[in-house]
């Protein structure tokens, strides 16, 4: 589906920032939030609130 094909991009995304020595925190954060959106909405349900909060977690970590 489009939204898993959208999630592993923003995964890969994590990563490569995350293999630099100074990952761009703009980029990090974008792809968080993309990640939370579709787990929020694409995946729904009981499986989307029980991910939401992993995902803020990683917002905050990030903005730090």
């Amino acid at each position: 589906s489009r939204e898993l094909i959208d999630l592993q991009g923003d995964i890969e995304t994590i990563k490569l920032q995350l293999n630099k020595s100074v990952p761009s925190k703009s980029v990090l954060t974008s792809a968080a939030e993309s990640m939370k959106t579709i787990g929020e909405g694409a995946i729904g349900g009981a499986l989307g609130s029980q991910l939401a909060p992993l995902f803020t977690s990683l917002l905050s970590i990030i903005s730090q």
